[in-house]
């Protein structure tokens, strides 16, 4: 009986310790309730070892966080006594605020990189929890774009909260210099921003950043393609000009030679907006020279169905036959002639222009009509009178017959083609059912006028080059000859000489009017392409001054220091021009400008 109640008190004594000590485990175990993300936070921060004495209260005071942030940081020492326990290491985020402005947040990141402790990958969090940065927009990466190291960065953000239609994109590049980062490279271009490639595209060695730019409109979205590359002392546009396209799709392919690089292929073109009319999408290949940045290489538009298209197709050979003479004219208008399968594809009227004026109850043949009348006129100065007379026999309209009537007759009687257009100019400003038909296709097409159904579009075409006076070391030598006495030194002569090469990405604007004219309006402006040409197309007959403007930022950036040397005279601004005064259908070539740049 005493053996008994001796084993029943020890079990209850047992019993109870363990009691206690599940009590005490219990309040050591963390609540499984809670939850939090710890060093992953996306936020840079520091670990820290608990001491003895630490409390949740005491830490928030030294860290500058809230409890909550610390607590959010460290969910599994969350535990039911509140306590800490010495030696436990505990994440402590260092507080970065979200800009207010949107515009700052390139400072911002940097600061934040520079924290110890921040990641790539807690760079992201933290954009994302901004509100900056989704699953779909925007990214940090590394690269090696100065050399093999993979420590730079590239980051693309968003301002999402402020987006409307399209959100409105940054890209920025951050240098890693071994003990910090730098904010090298900020571009703001508006639109979303997608990276297509960071690397050596070009096959020189040196490292690309490869974007685009997209902004949308109500019915269509279009977008520019940047290419950047470093120099060593900044980041470069390394492609001629803003190559901008609508509903564009890209692609980076092999040119086939690791040497030469890559080629970048856009395809896309089409606008999303009837007024734009009929349209076919095109492809434009970009690529580059030694040590030369990209350049359109050359556009192919997509096969169409549309007799339209291959009339415009022809109509451009028709206004280059000047220079390059009518085969290649006459061979497309042949061939759209020839094939029976395209079909009308309803041009676009504006709804105030008088309809009257737009007559055309029969579009195929009267596109048709306008191809033969256009190779009467083109086989009559190539010398093919057949030719001529076989396309005269299958003009069906009226309008068009007598159009190649007047021309047939005046020729015959002047030999001079251009005295023979004349006559059909003034023929088709009595009879506008020869031409106005092609006056408005929509706003993606070009337009039209009478004087152009027989001489085709006038064009200006010319050159901004380098123009190179060479002076050996010391002066003692004489000269280059492609250098004329300039005060008490040489300058470059004004004429350009082999080897002298173009400048590109030059502004050149054309003007409607002498350039003697106050206030004359800018028609049209262009940049000038990789061998330094320019031109302007699909012009009528008047006066025009083409100029450059030194004082435009971007060319002064290009040019200065340096001075003009052809033409001979311009304003006290450094800016240069030429009058002009088209005839009908005229190709001017030769408006060119020479540049000495001074230390070249």
């Amino acid at each position: 009986m005493v053996l008994h109640s001796f084993n029943l008190r020890r079990c209850l004594i047992v019993a109870f310790v363990l009691a206690i000590l599940l009590f005490i485990l219990m309040l050591l175990l963390p609540k499984p309730v809670q939850a939090g993300n710890g060093p992953n936070s996306g936020q840079p921060g520091t670990w820290y070892r608990v001491k003895r004495g630490d409390t949740w209260q005491k830490l928030s005071r030294r860290s500058g966080n809230t409890v909550k942030m610390l607590q959010k940081a460290n969910p599994r020492h969350i535990h039911r006594a509140k306590r800490l326990i010495p030696g436990h290491k505990l994440w402590a985020p260092t507080p970065v605020a979200c800009p207010g402005d949107y515009s700052e947040y390139g400072a911002i990141i940097e600061t934040y990189l520079n924290k110890k402790g921040a990641t790539p990958a807690r760079l992201r969090k933290w954009l994302q929890n901004c509100g900056v940065m989704d699953g779909t927009l925007g990214g940090v990466s590394g690269y090696a774009l100065r050399d093999v190291k993979e420590g730079d960065l590239v980051v693309v953000i968003h301002d999402l909260p402020a987006a409307f239609v399209m959100p409105s994109g940054t890209l920025l590049v951050f240098h890693d210099m071994g003990t910090h980062y730098v904010l090298a490279h900020e571009q703001r271009p508006g639109g979303k921003i997608e990276v297509l490639d960071v690397g050596d595209i070009t096959g020189d060695g040196r490292r690309e950043i490869t974007w685009t730019a997209t902004d949308c409109g109500a019915h269509t979205c279009f977008s520019t393609l940047y290419v950047e590359q470093w120099d060593g002392m900044s980041y470069r546009d390394w492609i001629v000009g803003m190559p901008t396209m609508a509903s564009a799709a890209y692609s980076i392919n092999s040119s086939g030679t690791a040497l030469m690089g890559n080629e970048i292929v856009v395809h896309g073109g089409l606008i999303g907006s009837v007024g734009a009319g009929p349209q076919r999408a095109s492809s434009e290949v970009y690529f580059h020279g030694a040590d030369t940045p990209y350049y359109l290489l050359w556009k192919v538009y997509d096969d169409s169905g549309c007799l339209y298209h291959h009339v415009l197709d022809a109509n451009e050979a028709y206004d280059r036959a000047d220079v390059e003479g009518y085969g290649l004219a006459i061979m497309l208008y042949e061939a759209l002639l020839a094939d029976t399968t395209l079909q009308a594809c309803a041009p676009f009227i504006w709804e105030d222009v008088a309809p009257a004026e737009y007559e055309l109850p029969n579009e195929l043949e009267a596109l048709r009509d306008f191809a033969r009348f256009r190779l009467v006129v083109a086989y009559s100065i190539e010398g093919n009178s057949g030719g001529a007379a076989n396309a005269y026999s299958q003009l069906t309209t009226s309008p068009f017959i007598g159009a190649a009537d007047t021309f047939l007759t005046s020729y015959a009687s002047s030999s001079d083609p251009v005295a023979a257009c004349s006559d059909v100019w003034v023929y088709a400003l009595a009879i506008p059912a020869t031409w106005t038909f092609l006056l408005d296709w929509g706003y993606a097409n070009p337009t039209f006028s009478a004087e152009a159904l027989c001489s085709g579009a006038a064009s200006i075409h010319g050159v901004v080059w380098a123009d190179r006076c060479t002076i050996p070391d010391g002066g003692s030598l004489p000269p280059s000859p492609g250098c004329v006495p300039s005060g008490s030194g040489y300058s470059a002569n004004g004429v350009r000489e082999a080897g002298e090469l173009g400048i590109y990405d030059i502004a050149v604007n054309l003007l409607s009017g002498t350039c003697a004219t106050v206030g004359v309006p800018i028609e049209n402006s262009t940049l000038t392409e990789i061998d330094g040409e320019y031109r302007f197309s699909g012009l009528i007959s008047a006066d025009y001054c083409v100029e450059i403007l030194l004082a435009s930022a971007d060319n002064t950036e290009i040019l200065i220091p340096g001075s003009w040397t052809a033409p001979t005279s311009g304003d006290a601004g450094g800016n240069m021009r030429y009058d002009v005064t088209l005839s009908p259908g005229q190709m001017l070539q030769g408006l060119d400008f020479g540049w000495d740049y001074q230390f070249d």
